[in-house]
């Protein structure tokens, strides 16, 4: 910015601008919400899957590792369902370990990212909420969440649009997040240039195209 203006080639519309990050969540959200719906309490969708996924995260957030494990090793073997799942003491493969992030409405790249380790890993989720289910009382917080995310699994609509999200948030919303993220190879530093967007923007819609043809 400085060359540039020090050259007068800069001028004050390629200092302002809509913030990149923000805009692009905004694109994902609106289609999202649009083909998919919005989540909440009562409603019976993607959306709704995935904050119930995160939910049963939360509930067993102290025990997550060792419960991880052994609900992997379940999907792997022929053992019955440890009967101590919740309780036991074992180390857990590092995939599923990592704290998830919450999928917030306001911020849509989680939500993205939350549907593709969802779809990456539904078996084991669904085990988890059986296992849950088996385990503790209908009236449990535990017990709720769990019954919840089956019932909203037995639906194929509601798992064919979270791997529809997982797709687009895969193919398209994070290649381009991490160019807003990135840095320019030629300096070291982060950040581009208004004035790139406009090419970045047509590099979107051919995306968006190459995506619908595929």
């Amino acid at each position: 910015a400085n060359a540039c203006a020090k050259i007068g080639i800069w001028h004050k519309m390629g200092m302002s601008d809509s913030c990149g990050l923000h805009d692009l969540q905004s694109v994902f959200r609106l289609a999202m919400q649009q083909f998919v719906g919005e989540g909440g309490l009562d409603a019976r969708n993607a959306i709704q899957l995935l904050h119930t996924v995160f939910s049963l995260y939360l509930v067993l957030k102290s025990r997550w590792k060792r419960v991880v494990l052994l609900v992997w090793k379940k999907i792997h073997t022929n053992d019955e369902m440890p009967e101590d799942l919740l309780n036991s003491v074992l180390e857990a493969p590092k995939d599923l370990v990592k704290a998830m992030q919450e999928p917030l409405i306001t911020r849509w790249w989680t939500i993205g990212s939350l549907a593709i380790l969802t779809t990456r890993h539904l078996d084991f989720f669904l085990l988890l909420a059986k296992g849950v289910c088996n385990m503790t009382n209908t009236d449990q917080k535990e017990n709720i969440i769990a019954s919840n995310l089956l019932s909203l699994a037995s639906s194929e609509w509601i798992i064919a649009d979270v791997f529809f999200i997982a797709g687009i948030a895969k193919c398209w919303l994070n290649p381009h997040m991490k160019w807003y993220q990135g840095s320019d190879p030629n300096i070291g530093r982060p950040g581009f240039l208004a004035l790139h967007r406009s090419v970045h923007y047509f590099l979107m819609l051919h995306d968006v195209d190459q995506v619908r043809c595929d």
